[in-house]
């Protein structure tokens, strides 16, 4: 489930994916990994971009969330 800043960023993203293999059709995986990163360097990337007081937050109410869905089946 993303939130407005993982949706904002992940639209960013499709549509940069979509014109580089618009402009290179013929692109394989490996030229998008060396063009935009693997999968796994461009999440690091995005949480090393963001605000740490955010990502807390986040975090947080991610934990409340998962403990009162926990509760509400018991």
């Amino acid at each position: 489930m993303f939130r407005k800043n993982e949706k904002r960023f992940f639209d960013e993203f499709k549509l940069a994916v979509g014109e580089y293999e618009s402009l290179y059709p013929e692109c394989s995986m490996n030229d998008l990994d060396k063009k935009f990163g693997t999968p796994k360097e461009i999440v690091i990337e995005y949480f090393n971009n963001m605000d740490s007081e955010k990502y807390l937050s986040t975090m947080h109410k991610s934990l409340y969330i998962k403990i009162g869905s926990v509760t509400a089946l018991v």
